[in-house]
């Protein structure tokens, strides 16, 4: 992501509820990123990659386990208390703006900027072209 680029991306609004609770509960644990990711068994990268909204990575099944064994709780912390998101999909903005880093330094990171669900009619289009691939 260059300097003042923006990425618009559609991600699944249960994706980013389930990574930015595990980063709230590694933070309030005092965990960093590449701690969590070794704990975890991966290598010192993978929370780092996750946490980052301008990439696509995202926390699979046995990752959201492996989360909650290393920070002492349980897996349905990580998700919905209602069981379910009422949005499917979201359109998200990310930028690089200032702020500190894990260790206290200004950087621009990347931010989600904005966030919107999209429409009934963006999801079944989005579905059609994610069949064709």
């Amino acid at each position: 992501m260059k300097e003042d680029e923006k990425i618009i991306r559609i991600v699944s609004a249960l994706d980013l509820y389930v990574i930015e609770k595990i980063r709230n509960k590694r933070e309030d644990s005092g965990m960093s990123q590449d701690a969590l990711s070794v704990e975890m068994g991966f290598s010192d990268k993978l929370v780092g990659n996750i946490e980052n909204p301008s990439l696509p990575a995202k926390y699979n099944i046995r990752q959201i386990n492996l989360a909650a064994e290393a920070l002492k709780c349980n897996v349905k912390d990580f998700l919905p208390p209602k069981g379910f998101l009422k949005d499917d999909l979201v359109r998200i903005t990310v930028e690089k703006i200032w702020e500190k880093d894990n260790d206290g330094i200004n950087k621009k990171i990347p931010v989600i900027t904005k966030s919107e669900p999209l429409t009934e009619d963006e999801i079944l289009e989005y579905n059609r072209k994610r069949q064709k691939t």
